[in-house]
This record gives C-alpha cells, sequence and structure tokens, in this order.
C-alpha cells in the first residue's frame, strides 16, 4: 500500500529519574482511492451530528424559557445557567459541524 500522507504519532514514556522507557510510534496510511462508503458515511454522520445539535438548542432554549416561570431563585439561577450552558454548548457544534462541511465542500468543488 503507498501511503498518500502519513501521520506520525511519537508518545515517548519517561520513568522518574528522567529516562526514555518505551517509544510508541503510529503511522497512518491513507489509500489513494477513498472508498464510497466512507466518503458518503462522514456526510451522513456530520448532518447526524448537526441535526443533534441542532435538537439540543432547542432544548436549551425551551429548557431557558421554562426557568423563567419558577418559584424558586436557586431554582431559577441553577436552571438559567443550565439552559444557557447547553445553549452555548450546541450552537458551537452547530457552527463547527456546518464550518466543516463547507470548507469540505468548497474543497471539493476546487478539486474538480
Amino acid at each position: 500500500m503507498t501511503p498518500l500522507w502519513i501521520i506520525n504519532i511519537d508518545l515517548i514514556f519517561f520513568d522518574k529519574t528522567g529516562s526514555v522507557v518505551s517509544k510508541f510510534y503510529l503511522y497512518y496510511y491513507k489509500s489513494r482511492k477513498p472508498t464510497c462508503f466512507m466518503k458518503y458515511t462522514w456526510w451522513i454522520l456530520q448532518i447526524v451530528l448537526m441535526l443533534i445539535s441542532v435538537f439540543f438548542c432547542f432544548f436549551g432554549f425551551d429548557l431557558l424559557m421554562a426557568s423563567y416561570g419558577l418559584e424558586d431563585p436557586f431554582s431559577f439561577i441553577m436552571t438559567f445557567f443550565a439552559a444557557n450552558f447547553i445553549l452555548l454548548i450546541s450552537t458551537t457544534l452547530v457552527f463547527t459541524f456546518v464550518i466543516k462541511m463547507v470548507r469540505v465542500f468548497i474543497r471539493i468543488q476546487n478539486n474538480i
């Protein structure tokens, strides 16, 4: 198999005195022809993960609106910050998946 590129990951373990105990090398070989299964699986995986993130965006927004109806101040504060945290993470993931898909799509269009 001829590698298209090689990713070399070196893991070096030391003991208490600072001498090298062992080395571990990992080489990643990518074939020249990507299979259709992997090509389409990546897109499907990105879309599914983006839809899960969108679901959690709606869940976080609903939780945020529900937190304003709580009577107890402690429950309100905890639910409010939890909802904002859910919104922060899920919107960041949505933008990440969208940007990743756009970058790959542009790269595919430029190579054709």
